[in-house]
Order: structure tokens, then C-alpha cells, then sequence
């Protein structure tokens, strides 16, 4: 029974350490989205606030008669 723990234990570590790299490009690939969010929502307010300038312009600069 003890030898079946420790095949199996040993089996499990293998099996984690050649799962690392998958791991690995996992993280990496949440990571990456997770900046593009952070960067899409950053620049989605910029783009709010040159919207609302440009829907006050022609308060300022009246149509040409």
C-alpha cells in the first residue's frame, strides 16, 4: 500500500512539473488581457472626455451663415 502512495505521489509531482509551462503561459496570457482591459478602459474615458469637448464646440464656435 505504501509503495502505491508514493508511485502515486511521485506521479502527481511529475505530473505538476510538467504542467508548469502551461501554467506559466496561462498566467501570462490573463495577465495580458487583464492590461488590455485596464488599457481599453483608460482610453475609453479619454475618449468620453475629447467627446464631450467636441460636443461643446459649437457652443463656443457658432456654424458659419
Amino acid at each position: 500500500m505504501m509503495k502505491c502512495i508514493a508511485a502515486f505521489n511521485a506521479g502527481v509531482s511529475a505530473l505538476s512539473e510538467s504542467l508548469k509551462p502551461v501554467k506559466e503561459s496561462v498566467v501570462s496570457i490573463l495577465q495580458l488581457q487583464t492590461d488590455n482591459k485596464q488599457h481599453e478602459s483608460r482610453a475609453s474615458v479619454e475618449l468620453e472626455k475629447v467627446s464631450q469637448f467636441s460636443d461643446n464646440d459649437h457652443e463656443h464656435y457658432p456654424a458659419p451663415s
